[in-house]
């Protein structure tokens, strides 16, 4: 008799789990069929792309360069939430809803804490930079070329903020910068 239960459950998650992964393509489909179709229909006074290579300034470029890193996080960001908020809205499983809204918290802390690293770094005199979590290295992207005592200014705030080692972080040069 148990064995007839364990075979109902394994067949009732596994149908929960097809399910799942049906809906998410159908929904990336959509989406992208979506997205194909209003590329004409982009208001270009709400997107404001700079052409990178008219600049009069070189730590415009730099600063530009930086911000153009932070704005495709963003969007990708939010494309993750709006699929997982298209999710939740679809699903009637309480287990389910409480992962996904597990996933839109985890993705906004993570996205706060970045902004809080940024934030601090520049007020620290280190100039604009980008941090970036990928789950299990954190990478520091800068417009200027760091001296040893930045460069530790920079891990004690990303180990403080994010509560990781010093290991898994990496900081880096914008490749505009000289």
């Amino acid at each position: 008799m148990n064995k007839k239960i364990f075979i109902k459950v394994y067949s009732k998650r596994q149908l929960m789990i097809i399910s799942l992964v049906v809906l998410l393509i159908v929904v990336g489909i959509v989406n992208s069929r979506i997205e194909f179709g209003n590329k004409k229909k982009i208001n270009p006074s709400v997107i404001e792309v700079s052409n990178p290579t008219v600049h009069e300034d070189e730590s415009n470029t730099e600063e530009d360069t930086i911000d153009e890193m932070k704005l495709k996080r963003e969007i990708e960001r939010s494309k993750e939430i709006n699929l997982l908020k298209s999710l939740l809205n679809s699903q009637a499983d309480a287990n389910a809803q409480e992962k996904i809204d597990n996933k839109i918290a985890e993705i906004i802390d993570i996205s706060n804490k970045e902004m809080i690293c940024e934030n601090v770094l520049s007020s620290k005199g280190l100039g604009e930079c980008a941090v970036f979590y990928t789950g299990d290295t954190i990478y520091v992207v800068v417009q200027k070329k760091l001296e040893k005592k930045e460069l530790i200014q920079i891990q004690n705030v990303i180990m403080n903020v994010f509560r990781v080692d010093f290991s898994k972080i990496r900081v880096s040069q914008s490749k505009s910068s000289n």
